[in-house]
């Protein structure tokens, strides 16, 4: 249930990031159309310009149509999520955390962060990071949290 929760996060995600880029894209086109007025042996740049307004149009209706549209179902929907999900993320870094937490607690002596790493990567945890400064790094920014 989360996943599918997720995807259809993403999925306005990707409607607000394309809406946002084409109105910028159609605030340009409508300054180099109105830049063209007047020029002589302009009307193949305008005609470009035209299709690239109708391409602008077509790409916002496919990506910002609300899931439950059926208006132009000849568009292909947005594709799925590639990546790792939030939560698999998340998992991970909370058992990066938890494995810090333990071997400083076991720890005798001064940490050794290149130490804690290399016994990290022994583990198949912490996988993320390849110094130990970054794990130190990681490990303070999420107590602050």
């Amino acid at each position: 249930m989360a996943i599918s929760e997720n995807q259809v996060e993403c999925d306005k995600d990707v409607s607000s990031v394309v809406d946002i880029i084409c109105y910028n894209n159609e605030k340009i086109l409508m300054k180099a159309d109105a830049a063209l007025f007047g020029v002589s042996g302009s009307s193949k740049a305008k005609n470009l310009i035209e299709r690239a307004l109708v391409f602008n149009a077509a790409a916002k209706r496919k990506y910002c149509q609300t899931v439950d549209s059926d208006s132009d179902s000849s568009l292909e929907p947005l594709p799925k999520l590639k990546g790792k999900t939030r939560e698999t993320i998340q998992d991970k870094k909370q058992d990066d955390f938890e494995f810090v937490i333990n071997y400083r607690k076991n720890l005798i002596g001064k940490m050794n962060w290149k130490t804690c790493l290399s016994v990290g990567h022994e583990k198949n945890l912490c996988q993320n990071y390849s110094t130990g400064e970054s794990l130190r790094r990681f490990f303070y920014n999420a107590t602050k949290k």
